[in-house]
């Protein structure tokens, strides 16, 4: 899942917010979590509404959403971005929640590895190593192992090692070049369709097959930027009321027959064409902004803390007799919330400070300088 978090400077005045690239990262976020907590809380046989279990479509959308984000941030300038300092930057981004996540659910984890030590010994090493290597989504056996939910980051991860090579050439192309590009990605990921055998997990999980994804936000970026402002201002309301339309209708007529086909950047036109026209909307100000702003930096501690939250506040609320599924999932959607919220305030953001001037420090010490800044962007 991507991850950006930090208010994202704009093109034409840098450190000026798009404020409205940043709540909805809560609201995908959070459709992921309610996901996830009526499959793992709710009783079995719980009737649940497919837009419901549609929730997993967030991961896409914050997959278009990082390329996008990166673009704006590294690409707004003709000043090389340098990869030590990017990766620096991304590292202290996700690492501190990502390890964080592994923690808490170590003990499942545990488990886990004890009821199969005997028949994959080879995995006690192995898969641990991979997975806090951040390799563990590039192999089906084991991209899921840990914490469940952190195969997002280890395809986050691959983009950003990316990311330095292929932002530049695509933030020279002029914007028609850029939609064609954009149209020929689209068709890549319909591949799937043509009868490739034993395709899923490349193209639903595999780090290469969601770069198209990721490559789409940086196209589309380039395109936001390279268009004239009064062009944007005037095409942003349709295009934003035609994506929330196309959207709408995805989650009407979801049912879980059709995840594979709208699984793996299917609907990457429509998270881009929503993406470009929120980046186009003016920032307001006040308490509710803030507030949506802060869920939004928070929404990416919400998503990876999730497995190990959702399974500690369960067990709670179990031992207390609340197993009623109406009150024990709301109250444990609730914990997850307040959780990444505390989490992203008393130990990502300050971690992330701290390996930032550890970098910067070192940067220093090894003469890097003209580096570029890192403006925070986090990564989904």
């Amino acid at each position: 899942m991507q991850i950006e978090a930090d208010p994202v400077p704009s093109a034409e005045k840098p450190g000026v917010a798009l404020f409205w690239l940043t709540p909805p990262r809560f609201l995908a976020a959070l459709a992921v979590l309610i996901s996830h907590v009526t499959l793992w809380v709710g009783p079995l046989g719980l009737a649940i509404p497919n837009f419901v279990r549609a929730g997993f479509l967030g991961v896409p959308f914050f997959f278009v959403l990082s390329g996008f984000i990166l673009a704006h941030v590294y690409c707004s300038s003709d000043v090389p971005i340098n990869k030590r300092r990017f990766w620096v930057a991304r590292f202290a981004r996700i690492y501190p929640a990502y390890f964080l996540g592994l923690i808490l659910t170590l003990p499942s984890y545990v488990r886990l590895l004890a009821g199969y030590a005997h028949a994959r010994q080879w995995n006690l090493i192995v898969e641990p190593v991979a997975t806090l290597a951040l390799v563990h989504s590039w192999f089906p056996f084991m991209y899921m192992s840990w914490n469940g939910v952190g195969w997002t980051l280890g395809v986050e991860a691959f983009f950003y090692l990316a990311f330095p090579f292929v932002a530049g050439p695509i933030s020279r192309l002029k914007p028609t070049s850029c939609l064609v590009v954009v149209a020929a990605l689209w068709m890549l990921i319909m591949l799937r369709f043509v009868g490739i055998p034993d395709s899923t997990f490349f193209f639903n999980r595999s780090p290469i097959g969601r770069l198209p994804e990721f490559l789409t936000g940086i196209l589309l970026c380039t395109v936001y930027r390279t268009t004239p402002k009064h062009t944007r201002q005037r095409i942003a309301a349709p295009l934003l009321i035609c994506s929330v339309i196309a959207l709408i209708l995805v989650l009407m007529n979801y049912s879980t027959k059709y995840r594979q086909a709208v699984d793996g950047g299917t609907l990457a036109p429509i998270f881009g064409a929503l993406i470009f026209a929120l980046a186009c909307l003016p920032s307001p100000s006040g308490r509710l902004a803030r507030l949506g702003t802060l869920l939004g930096e928070a929404s990416y501690a919400m998503y990876i803390l999730q497995g190990g939250i959702i399974w500690i506040a369960a067990g709670v609320l179990r031992r207390m007799h609340v197993v009623e599924p109406m009150i024990l999932m709301p109250a444990v959607t609730v914990a997850v919330v307040a959780g990444g919220v505390a989490a992203y305030l008393r130990w990502e953001r300050p971690l992330q400070k701290r390996l930032l001037q550890a970098g910067a420090s070192f940067g220093r010490n090894h003469g890097n300088a003209g580096e570029t800044s890192d403006r925070g962007v986090r990564h989904p």
